[in-house]
């Protein structure tokens, strides 16, 4: 009997890790016999493998050239056997009732074909946990709606589970360069059918100082901005083709404003890098705001435009116009709160509206 789930996990040199992401998926609330652990070593130098094999005929331990995470993922779906694929980084360690709670989603829903769920990242220098700045509880079909696509947004490879077949049609990649591995796969799911959002958090994202994507808490130091520039811009060039070779024909202004998304995050990033110019900034804040407009207020997108032209015109300077905004919005708050009494309540609620 084929197992429900085969469980990947991708490591190189996470031999200090690997024991406890392989720990975490053995205390699972899920019957051993439905699922499979393999573990795709992606060139290790230090003693993943002994580690590993610690483990005998329980995890299936295979051993690859070096070619980064998305040629280790991709050679693991070759030998796995399961209906469905849980991704885990071999740094990362799942809670307890990760499998049952993806399983019976899956379940519940035969058509979706990926299901993500909630995160955090967790420090194991001290311990201390926290949760990414920003989340998007976002389920179904990610392109019959712009508002989903907008706010529909990335979650790290141990936070995602994809069906096997599904993932064949994902598999038409380069797989030659480092890219954000992640990010191309949940960019890619929705073109191929609904999706699933679990708003539970269910695993835990080590952070220990080594990661090559994980910022710290306090911010990404810049080695980690510009690998995370590198990867995002080949990934970019990826979804792209991807998009172009495999999504319906129907979907390319979705697939237009997916990638212009992308491209923003992309600019944000390199700005942190280097600071731009005004013509640079307001290209990109008015590009934003564009791509916003359906999930923010008229008077918003009219704010950032008019934001937008104010850094073309006054450059650094145009940081005054959010104070003024600050200012108008506590005298406004102010002003609603004052106390009325007697026959001018009524009158002076009626010019309050």
């Amino acid at each position: 009997m084929a197992p429900l789930v085969s469980v990947i996990i991708n490591t190189y040199n996470y031999g200090c890790f690997v024991e406890e992401a392989i720990n975490s998926v053995l205390a699972q609330d899920f019957p051993a016999e439905q699922r499979e652990i393999l573990v795709i070593d992606d060139g290790s130098t230090d003693d993943t493998a002994e580690r590993v094999k610690k483990y005998g005929s329980g995890v299936r331990y295979f051993y690859k050239e070096n070619g980064d995470q998305c040629s280790a993922v991709a050679f693991g779906v070759l030998q796995a056997k399961g209906d469905l694929i849980a991704l885990l980084d071999g740094d990362d360690v799942w809670l307890p009732n990760k499998l049952s709670t993806v399983a019976r989603e899956f379940a519940n829903n035969p058509r979706v074909v990926m299901i993500y769920h909630k995160y955090v990242y967790w420090d194991c220098r001290d311990g201390s946990t926290w949760e990414p700045d920003y989340f998007a509880e976002i389920s179904g079909d990610v392109l019959s709606d712009d508002r989903k696509l907008i706010l529909y947004n990335a979650a790290p490879t141990s936070s995602l589970v994809i069906r096997h077949d599904t993932f064949e049609r994902l598999s038409r990649i380069p797989l030659d360069r480092p890219f954000m591995y992640d990010s191309f796969l949940i960019s890619a799911a929705p073109f191929l059918g609904p999706i699933a959002c679990i708003p539970s958090v269910l695993v835990k994202n080590r952070v220990h100082g080594h990661n090559r994507w994980a910022a710290e808490q306090a911010g990404p130091s810049r080695a980690t901005l510009q690998r995370r520039v590198a990867r995002r811009t080949a990934a970019i060039e990826i979804i792209r083709n991807w998009t172009r070779e495999n999504a319906p024909k129907s979907s390319g202004r979705h697939s237009r404003m997916l990638l212009r998304k992308w491209q923003l995050v992309l600019d944000n990033e390199k700005f942190q890098l280097e600071p731009p110019g005004r013509f640079r900034q307001f290209v990109y804040l008015y590009q934003n705001a564009m791509l916003e407009a359906p999930i923010i207020s008229r008077g918003e997108l009219a704010y950032r435009w008019m934001h937008a032209f104010a850094v073309l015109v006054f450059g650094k300077h145009a940081h005054y116009l959010e104070g003024i905004r600050t200012r108008v919005r506590k005298w406004r708050q102010r002003f609603q709160t004052l106390p009325v009494t007697g026959d001018q309540s009524s009158e002076s609620t009626g010019n309050l509206r």
